[in-house]
């Protein structure tokens, strides 16, 4: 099991998170300003595990 652990961890390091590949798309002609509050929490496995800063929080 350790192998597995091992080449799991390896993998997400190569793995880029959903929010970070799509905040480097322009999608600025796609959006539209909305009306309201949003609220956002990062994930604690992008912050403390991945060292991902920015990313979703980007495109809130």
């Amino acid at each position: 099991m350790g192998n597995n652990a091992e080449a799991a961890r390896e993998l997400g390091q190569k793995a880029p998170d959903i929010s970070q590949y799509i905040s480097g798309i322009d999608l600025e002609k796609y959006l539209r300003p909305v009306q309201g509050r949003v609220t956002y929490h990062d994930p604690c496995h992008l912050l403390r595990t991945q060292g991902v800063k920015q990313g979703a929080s980007k495109l809130t």
